[in-house]
């Protein structure tokens, strides 16, 4: 026997052991929320997802205003440990990281509550790029969650229907503009490479995807700059492009058709957002009623759901990737209304969905 011969069987003798658990190869179409930490890693790498999503909170990293902004060693920075952990874990997995920076400082923002946008874009942007400095692996940027909801992000109107936005109905989506572009700018001093994601919608909204979309707008008219447009997709709705829209102005999985039309339509500019792909973060179907997401299905329903998502996703030539949120069930709550979104049961069994997200 040949030395290379000999290799060749040790290589495929290790694929037939039996319990040996094969790993996909990262993919960038697939991306997920939930915890940092080894078994949960683990997980993300037998899923073949290529991006791990979390959040990071400008009001509880900067409590009190720094010297130096732009500088990640101002010590009014009190840094979280849990982003240092999950780049430690995704580097030698190959898995990328998209960071969610969202909220704001009292002292940024006139003492107000964390929702409320700084007076300051500026200050917004100075912390971005501080926080790109601090994690270089970090190739993607998410500018704020879900602005359309006056829980998230304000000022932001309360629009009902589907009629124009008013001028003073402009204003959040005009602040969250200049929030956006100021952002981009200072990701890509530090980085040209990365990756901007803005808008962040989800299907309704106290204001709707169109007419955010169309009232997002710089002082000079222009739309604000990105890389990526980021949307929320969560729906009772099978995900199926045939399908007509639930409503006027609103964008689940389904619209995604409508959704890259209002975008070509509306942030188009010279030589940027040319064509913008669409960013799916948040994308789920729970297996039992709760108090998060409004809806649910069991798990057949719940496998079938995520199939039909990956697939649309991996079609639709405007879609960049599909983020599911979560890895975990929540754990058993005392009124029995926790949130069964995870592709995993709070006891670390796979759903069938685990299985549908795997292959997909």
């Amino acid at each position: 026997m040949t030395l290379a011969f000999l290799l060749s069987l040790v290589v495929l003798s290790f694929f037939l052991i039996p319990g040996t658990k094969a790993e996909a190869a990262p993919n960038l179409g697939k991306a997920i929320w939930g915890p940092a930490t080894p078994e949960a890693f683990n997980r993300y790498s037998q899923l073949g997802v290529g991006i791990y999503q979390m959040s990071i909170s400008w009001a509880s990293v900067a409590p009190t205003r720094p010297a130096n902004p732009r500088n990640p060693k101002d010590p009014a920075y009190q840094w979280l440990e849990d982003l240092d952990t999950a780049i430690k874990l995704a580097r030698p997995r190959g898995i990328r990281i998209a960071v969610n920076v969202t909220f704001s400082p009292r002292w940024a923002n006139g003492n107000r509550q964390r929702r409320w946008a700084p007076k300051k874009p500026s200050d917004f942007a100075d912390f971005v790029a501080a926080t790109v400095k601090r994690y270089p692996y970090v190739r993607y940027w998410m500018i704020w969650s879900e602005p359309s909801r006056r829980a998230n992000f304000m000022p932001m109107a309360r629009v009902v229907g589907k009629r124009q936005l008013t001028r003073r109905e402009t204003v959040g989506p005009r602040t969250y503009a200049r929030v956006l572009d100021a952002s981009y700018r200072a990701v890509k001093s530090v980085n040209r490479n990365d990756f901007v994601i803005g808008g962040n919608t989800i299907p309704g909204g106290n204001v709707r995807p169109l007419r955010f979309i169309q009232a997002m707008r710089l002082p000079n008219g222009s739309p604000p700059r990105m890389d990526l447009y980021g949307h929320n997709a969560y729906s009772p709705r099978y995900p199926k492009l045939s399908r007509r829209p639930a409503a006027f102005g609103t964008a689940d999985l389904s619209d995604f058709d409508s959704l890259a039309h209002w975008l070509d339509r509306n942030l188009a500019r010279p030589g940027r957002n040319q064509r913008l792909k669409i960013f799916v973060s948040e994308y789920s179907l729970p297996t039992s009623r709760n108090e998060v997401i409004p809806f649910w299905g069991n798990r057949r329903d719940q496998a079938r759901y995520a199939r039909a998502a990956l697939r649309l996703v991996r079609n639709f030539g405007r879609a960049y990737s599909l983020g599911w949120f979560q890895l975990f069930d929540q754990p058993p709550q005392a009124n029995n209304l926790q949130a069964d979104w995870g592709l995993l049961d709070w006891r670390n069994r796979p759903k069938p969905a685990f299985w549908a997200f795997k292959r997909g």
